[in-house]
């Protein structure tokens, strides 16, 4: 097998990004626990590769730079595993055939994700950086399949906010990819009352959730009842003044001690009636008013 002519370059390279990427093993995480995916070095079969030692070192800072399903983090494995370490990936180069092959494989720690997958790559006049692509589209295809599922949300009306376990993460329509588990979803929209919904998320499968949302628009009822309350109230002095004002105008000069009496009380269902057709008219312009608009408002929105 013929070495690579870059071969003293690259192991330089290797090197180099092997020191720089080993106090890095371990990422920070404050304030949680991070879910870990291991990356434990890869064995070669004979010397003459040695040059391909550091793929691990490669795999890692590539991942650091991509985003993994559920923000899953790499970790380079030195001695134990984490207890956060969902899946391990490793690799072993032997020589098939005179040709160097890299058997790629993750394998799953977590009760949830159990499967192993492998893949076998030909480093024949294979560049580095092409390996490590390969590589990291597994790993990827693997936490989609094993960990996350996918949920389509679409909404009539569109543009409403999506709400998961109380956090918004967005608007209609969306495609999100999740760990999976039980979420509680909720669609949230001006002059809409909210879509609540509890959605589970299988790995490697889909959830399609299509919402209908109703339309409340301004809000009619507390202004019709209240509108309606005070009309029978004001309907009530009403009466009680024309009641009043009819025995006051009927009494005769023999009378005369009940003049006051009966004028008080019709002055007071006066006033009364007068206060209460105040808000009752307001009542009555503001239902009429939100009653219009909302035909406006829902024509709108449901044309759009």
């Amino acid at each position: 097998m013929k070495t690579p002519a870059a071969r003293p370059s690259a192991v330089f390279f290797l090197f180099i990004l092997s020191i720089a990427a080993t106090p890095l093993a371990r990422p920070a995480v404050s304030g949680e626990i991070a879910t870990l995916i291991g990356i434990k070095r890869f064995t070669i079969a004979s010397p003459a590769m040695d040059y391909y030692q550091s793929l691990d070192v490669l795999l890692y800072q590539r991942l650091n730079f991509e985003i993994l399903p559920h923000g899953v983090t790499p970790f380079l494995i030195q001695d134990t595993v984490p207890q956060e370490c969902i899946a391990i990936a490793t690799g072993s180069i032997d020589i098939v055939d005179s040709l160097p092959i890299l058997t790629f494989t993750i394998t799953g720690l977590d009760e949830n994700t159990p499967e192993e997958e492998s893949k076998k790559i030909s480093l024949n006049n294979q560049p580095v950086d092409a390996v490590v692509d390969v590589m990291t589209l597994k790993m990827r295809n693997f936490l989609e399949g094993n960990i996350s599922g996918k949920v389509n949300i679409t909404s009539k009306p569109k543009d409403c906010s999506i709400f998961l376990n109380g956090i918004r993460i967005g608007a209609t329509p969306a495609e999100l990819t999740l760990k999976q588990g039980k979420y509680a979803l909720r669609l949230q929209r001006d002059y809409f009352l909210p879509f609540k919904d509890s959605i589970m998320i299988s790995p490697g499968r889909e959830t399609i959730v299509k919402a209908d949302l109703q339309f409340e628009g301004h809000r009619l009822q507390p202004w019709i009842i209240s509108g309606t309350v005070l009309a029978i109230a004001t309907l009530a002095f009403q009466i009680a003044e024309t009641y009043y004002q009819s025995a006051y105008l009927s009494l005769t000069p023999e009378e005369g001690d009940l003049f006051d009496p009966y004028f008080n009380r019709y002055k007071t269902a006066n006033i009364l009636k007068i206060t209460f057709l105040i808000p009752t008219i307001t009542a009555g312009t503001i239902s009429i008013s939100n009653f219009l608009e909302n035909r406006s408002l829902k024509k709108r929105l449901f044309n759009e």
